[in-house]
């Protein structure tokens, strides 16, 4: 019972699993911390590792069987939430029924008070209102009201949940916590700590005897050894018939022992996010799944992630991809700054190797006073997060990135078909389906093209970004016989006539457009577009992907009219604009020669005459922009500009 690892066993295989293993680690954490030492301000490294069938809790020293009575646990490790509601209206001389009393929160759990945060909530609504309609700034006031309220705040998500009567966990919740203080304070605190030892001491410990030896110990008027198990910590132990056998017709709740469901509340306010989605009467709770994390420097992590999160509960499929980048660049970020603060820390850059990703538990709103548990999934983080991030500079890097993603993903609407395509292949990319980003940036490009008359400011991705993540992901079902898998991507690899030919589909698209509609916004200095805009380039190349041979002969076919219009155009303009350089200045074009076209078939061959990869690669590169939002705000370009290709070459070639 008492030694340096424990096991928690993943027994449902949904969020409860992680929510234990957090919930027990905490624990564990506490006793040793608060254990009577001279030693108060050494850290203490707690550390959680999936072992494959369990979760290995690492502790930096054995369990002592005297901390179990003489360490200081606290109170406040789950949070009741105290939610009042509001005084209905009733008809006169309707008698009223007697509601039974509840019984008081615990103040040293420190109670959350669910009405509070949606005044909180409502504050904030009403200053980004007063924003849109006034124009001043407010971030700072919005940032002033939060450092007020900032341990609400940070637990405002898992507040809004258990205060969330329609999924019926409030009660169950507030009893954890209150018979947590109640035993604590009635002196049973050494066998609370005993029976959590005892239920993790081996991978398959006997909770049943736990929770029978625990009852016969502590003997606490209102104090229940078993709780009805929610399908919050509890997913898959929703009501109804749950015997291997059934003998009988009856629909009843699950109950479980009250300290697992203590545990997985802990858990809960140390790893979950929980959104809401109001307009499809839907909710997903999201636990952080871990792989090799230390449990301070999660908490850290956990902390500035939740900092990020506000927009994330527009859509579902929004919030699971925006989730995703955010704990990603959460976590890049405490990278850096603790190297910043300790060149010499022990940081590791790759995520993959702390954390797996999300699991996840989808809830919908099937009758007007209950949310019904539907889907169990897990999420993964963006695949560039592996060993190839070593440095802060790298990074740095695939922070730009992620943010890049995180403004390109923010304004799509899953309410529209279109938009919700895309949501939907960039979320089979953090899926660890590497391929489907291309197949994304390719759709989003001609989203792009068809956007620009209504949005001329909307973002691209961006050619330096493409080539962070393929320099970073592993095309695992590439097997390349002569060529280094990535030597492509770069302007100066081995294959510039791919560059070439994106060059063309870019100049054949987005450039002309964002030309086009900043000629109809008579904006100063600006010229009708020379070409004219391809639409749908990008799908009709893609649809061509059945064969080596049809896919060259339509990309064949595409430069043979790219060429055709761009000497046309030139041979059509007059000599006076063909030496007024201002006139000319990115608005010619290069053609593309037969080369470039050999180059792209040399390139499928090495790619094991994968079309469907290089087609998505091609198209994803030929609608990006030229150079990220920094570089372009380094080259003094305004906001306007970005996306463009304001290229000589057309001068220069001829």
């Amino acid at each position: 019972m008492y030694q340096k690892e424990y096991f928690v066993p993943k027994r449902s295989g949904t969020l409860a699993d992680p929510l234990l293993a957090y919930g027990v680690a905490t624990v564990l954490h506490a006793i040793i911390t608060y254990a009577p030492r001279q030693r108060a301000n050494q850290f203490y490294r707690v550390s959680i590792v999936d072992s494959g069938a369990y979760y290995t809790i690492q502790l930096p020293e054995s369990i002592r069987e005297e901390w179990a009575e003489q360490s200081q646990m606290p109170h406040d490790l789950a949070r009741p939430v105290l939610r009042v509601p509001k005084p209905k209206e009733t008809a006169e001389n309707t008698p009223k029924k007697p509601k039974p009393k509840k019984q008081p929160l615990p103040e040293s759990a420190k109670p959350i008070d669910y009405n509070k945060v949606w005044d909180s909530i409502h504050k904030v609504n009403a200053l980004i209102a007063a924003q849109r309609q006034t124009g001043r700034r407010i971030r700072e006031e919005i940032a002033e009201l939060r450092a007020s309220n900032e341990d609400e705040y940070l637990d405002r998500d898992v507040a809004l949940l258990i205060g969330d009567y329609r999924m019926q966990v409030e009660g169950i919740h507030n009893q954890a916590v209150r018979q947590w203080v109640q035993t604590l304070e009635a002196g049973h605190q050494a066998a609370n700590v005993r029976a959590i030892l005892s239920m993790f001491t081996t991978p398959d410990a006997d909770w049943s005897a736990v929770a029978k030896a625990w009852a016969k110990e502590v003997k606490i008027k209102g104090v229940k050894p078993r709780l009805t198990a929610s399908q919050v910590f509890n997913p898959s132990m929703g009501k109804g018939q749950n015997q291997p056998k059934a003998n009988q017709l009856a629909i009843n709740n699950e109950n479980i022992y009250w300290l697992l469901e203590y545990l997985k509340a802990v858990g809960l306010f140390v790893a979950a996010v929980p959104r809401a989605f109001t307009d499809e009467g839907m909710r997903k709770t999201y636990v952080l799944a871990p792989a090799d994390i230390e449990l301070g420097r999660h908490q850290n992590i956990f902390k500035d992630f939740k900092h990020t999160l506000d927009g994330a509960s527009i859509s579902p499929i929004k919030a699971d991809v925006l989730t995703s980048l955010g704990y990603a660049a959460a976590y890049l970020s405490y990278c850096r700054e603790a190297k910043i603060t300790d060149p010499d820390a022990d940081v590791d850059f790759t995520a993959r190797n702390t954390v797996q990703g999300f699991a996840v538990a989808g809830y919908v709103l099937l009758s007007q006073n209950s949310f019904t548990m539907i889907n169990l999934s897990s999420l993964g983080l963006p695949p560039w997060l592996n060993d190839t991030v070593k440095t802060s500079d790298a990074a740095a890097a695939v922070q730009t990135v992620i943010e890049e993603h995180q403004t390109i993903i923010r304004p799509l609407n899953e309410k529209f078909q279109e938009q919700y395509m895309l949501l939907d292949t960039y979320r089979d990319f953090l899926a660890r389906r590497s391929e489907a980003l291309f197949a994304f940036c390719g759709s989003y490009g001609e989203y792009v093209v068809h956007t620009i008359p209504e949005n001329p400011r909307i973002r691209q991705m961006s050619v330096p970004a493409l080539d962070q993540i393929i320099e970073r992901i592993n095309l695992r079902r590439i097997d390349m016989v002569e060529v280094d898998p990535f030597d492509f991507v770069s302007t100066s690899g081995r294959h510039p006539g791919f560059h070439n030919i994106a060059y063309a589909i870019r100049h054949s698209t987005v450039i002309p457009q964002r030309q086009l509609a900043r000629f109809k916004a008579k904006e100063k200095g600006t010229h009708k577009p020379l070409y004219e805009v391809r639409y749908g380039l990008g799908n009709n190349l893609r649809r061509k992907t059945a064969s080596v041979s049809e896919f060259m002969g339509a990309l064949a076919e595409f430069l043979q009219v790219y060429n055709a219009e761009t000497d046309q155009v030139y041979e059509n303009t007059s000599d006076d604009r063909k030496d007024n350089q201002e006139f000319g200045r990115g608005r010619y074009r290069s053609p593309v020669a037969v080369s470039d076209l050999d180059d792209v078939f040399t390139l499928i061959k090495a790619c094991n005459n994968d079309v469907v990869l290089v087609c998505n690669m091609l198209v994803a590169y030929g609608y990006a922009a030229t150079k990220s939002r920094q570089e372009k705000a380094a080259s003094g370009s305004s906001e306007e500009d970005i996306g463009n290709d304001n290229s000589d070459e057309r001068m220069d070639n001829l």
